[in-house]
């Protein structure tokens, strides 16, 4: 009988579909993302179902941390080890260990161990930032940790970056998605997206340190799923377009080492973070915990054949609903009752709120019978 793999689960908030070489990214650099993406299955439509910063998602009902934690418990009760690293998305109560950092309710570890850093007038250099924090106690569980072990490594774009990762990337030379806007308000987004393009660069080497604390252990038995909970918009808090924006909604998605799957592709099949769960636990041949939220993509890792989700609904804050086809995005709700609606084929960048026009009502219904 073949040995059960790990199961390594990189979560990140605050990161952006195409923010990875593999994405065809040119600027940014992340060459151990892109060795996950080439011997794995990249989706390219991935839909963040509840793209709040994870302090607000672990026990939110539709958020990413409830089926996860429900595939923790499933593989706890298969003789797993669990553990929790950073800003994870699994329940801290339900890990055999956890180091965790920003989580509502939980004590901040890594600010007891590097109050002095934190506060120092340049703030926290390599050694004692974040994500260097988060990335030591990622390397330690997987010299330690007794296999098989499921592992979530939570990591956030949030924090600015230490040097060099700072001044990695000239802001000059970003190029933004969105430049309608003043010469003043586009030099504030393009400096945002050179010190963002470093956090990417600074948690991309984490990853590479646990790829090869791995392999030096001899420990090559891994199913990888790297996902986003929340996108990145560079507008920050001047965003003035439509709420749960592309931006933030469509996120990083990759998943390999599992036997018999597709390697190095991509895959544009509509799909949502929250099933990573159910698609792991159907590859490992093990029963979910209770109830799931979640659709496997199993079949869709090994052929692209038919898209298992015609659509996504997403929830966001007070109130607001969206539902997501691979053309058409509808949302709905929040305090003022508002509406957008966007052919996102013909209209990308969401310019064009159709919810007035004479074609809103089919597609309306017609998205109304997906949910």
């Amino acid at each position: 009988m073949m040995a059960r793999p790990n199961v390594i689960l990189i979560t990140i908030d605050g990161m952006g579909r195409n923010d990875l070489g593999a994405a065809g990214n040119a600027m940014v650099r992340t060459p151990n993302l892109d060795a996950l993406a080439a011997h794995g299955l990249r989706f390219s439509q991935a839909i963040a179902s509840a793209p709040l910063r994870v302090s607000g998602q672990v026990n939110r009902p539709d958020g990413v941390g409830v089926p996860l934690t429900t595939m923790g418990l499933a593989l706890r009760a298969q003789d797993y080890m669990v553990g929790a690293v950073g800003t994870a998305v699994l329940d801290p109560a339900r890990c055999d260990l956890r180091t965790l950092t920003g989580l509502a309710g939980q004590p901040d570890a890594y600010q007891e161990e590097n109050a002095s850093h934190i506060h120092s007038t340049d703030g926290p250099d390599e050694a004692h930032h974040v994500t260097s924090w988060i990335g030591n106690q990622a390397v330690r569980f997987c010299q330690g940790a007794d296999e098989p072990f499921l592992l979530n490594v939570g990591f956030t774009t949030e924090t600015p970056p230490p040097e060099p990762w700072r001044s990695m990337y000239r802001s000059d030379q970003m190029v933004l998605e969105r430049a309608q806007a003043s010469p003043t308000t586009l030099a504030i987004h393009r400096r945002r997206l050179a010190q963002h393009y470093g956090s990417i660069g600074l948690l991309d080497r984490q990853i590479g340190r646990m790829m090869a604390t791995l392999t030096a252990r001899g420990r090559t038995n891994n199913v990888f799923v790297v996902a986003g909970t929340r996108g990145f918009d560079v507008a920050g808090p001047d965003h003035v377009g439509p709420p749960l924006a592309e931006s933030i909604l469509r996120v990083p998605l990759m998943l390999g080492g599992l036997l018999g799957q597709r390697r190095g592709e991509h895959d544009p099949a509509l799909v949502s973070v929250n099933d990573v769960a159910a698609t792991v636990l159907e590859a490992l041949g093990i029963p979910p915990q209770g109830r799931l939220e979640s659709r496997s993509f199993y079949s869709q890792l090994r052929s692209s054949g038919k898209p298992h989700r015609k659509a996504v609904v997403i929830h966001g804050d007070g109130g607001l609903i969206a539902v997501r086809t691979a053309r058409y995005k509808w949302v709905t709700g929040g305090a003022q009752e508002e509406e957008w609606l966007f052919d996102l084929q013909s209209d990308p960048l969401e310019r064009e709120n159709l919810v007035l026009t004479r074609q809103a009502i089919p597609i309306r219904k017609m998205l109304t019978g997906l949910v």
